[in-house]
């Protein structure tokens, strides 16, 4: 007697593929757009349940705005310093929920004065100089002078946020944007990756 065997329905790869489909047959897309097409919803959908998904639990704690300013500071950031990305959606998730709602808690219920946060930014800006951009083995980053470029622009956006910050001198709104260096830091390190067991600086594999 044969076993029946139950697939895991994965509901964004089902959205995915139908739009993949829909889109492809529109546009009359080749196998290879459609590969990158589908890649590229994947990113999007999953993106999208994770920011839902913390600004659910962030608004049912009371602390939906600060969160909101927390990702949008870490995401400006994260666009040109990149950094590892977790194996599987669930990791990735929960580490989300830690780190964003951790980082908007601490900042509204216990802010750190604004001296101490303005000197742990600036520890944190030169960790990110040095380690920043990370790519990881699916995306590796190549290119020398793309890399610096990411690293310049890096340093640059997160200048123009510490500048912003000086200037309106919010004490949480401060400690957010150093909550939001904390993390991406965190994700540009090489002791990040050796915890998760991913390869790091993936573009010496290519680059000559």
């Amino acid at each position: 007697m044969k076993k029946l065997i139950i697939k895991d329905f994965d509901i964004w790869d089902y959205i995915a593929k139908k739009l993949t489909i829909y889109i492809g047959n529109s546009l009359n897309l080749n196998i290879k757009d459609l590969e990158k097409l589908y890649l590229g919803i994947m990113v999007i959908l999953l993106n999208l349940s994770k920011i839902t998904i913390v600004c659910i639990f962030a608004f049912l704690i009371g602390i939906f705005k600060e969160t909101v300013i927390l990702l949008g500071m870490f995401s400006v950031i994260r666009l040109s310093a990149a950094g590892i990305h977790l194996k599987s959606n669930f990791q990735c998730t929960i580490a989300c929920l830690v780190m964003y709602l951790g980082g908007a808690f601490l900042a509204v219920n216990y802010p750190i004065n604004i001296r101490s946060v303005l000197l742990i930014i600036f520890i944190l800006l030169i960790i990110l100089y040095k380690y920043s951009p990370a790519d990881t083995e699916n995306r590796p980053i190549l290119g020398k002078k793309h890399r610096k470029e990411l690293k310049i622009r890096t340093i640059k956006s997160s200048l123009i946020l510490v500048a912003i910050n000086v200037v309106f001198l919010n004490s949480i709104i401060l400690n957010l944007l150093m909550y939001a260096f904390f993390i991406q830091t965190i994700c540009v390190i090489p002791f990040t990756y050796r915890v998760f067991g991913m390869k790091y600086n993936n573009y010496k594999e290519y680059d000559n």
